[in-house]
């Protein structure tokens, strides 16, 4: 039985870099700050007798948006800024996704 033997590591390959489409990063870094934002979300929807599932409004668009409308309906300034900031970020996201798409 013959043992093979490697005298050396197989060349490595260089790594391809693509650029990323417009607006990518900016998605990514929507993506970074959206979970504390979902968050804070919640507690002050909370506190105007509103329930909202976290975990549903990173994948229904629709709930999503009928929470965030729903928030911008109240009396509360700061959570119909942040309702506004999430509306905005839905929209660069949805906008990155279709970019992606076609």
């Amino acid at each position: 039985m013959a043992l093979h033997t490697f005298t050396s590591a197989p060349p490595k390959r260089p790594i391809k870099h693509h650029p990323l489409p417009a607006g990518v990063l900016q998605a990514f870094a929507a993506d970074e700050l959206g979970m504390g934002a979902l968050l804070r979300f919640r507690s002050l929807m909370g506190q105007q007798g509103h329930s909202v599932q976290v975990a549903r409004m990173c994948f229904d668009k629709l709930y999503a948006y009928e929470r965030i409308a729903s928030a911008h309906a109240t009396e509360s300034e700061p959570l119909r800024r942040l309702a506004l900031e999430l509306f905005q970020a839905y929209h660069r996201r949805d906008e990155m996704r279709q970019t992606l798409a076609s």
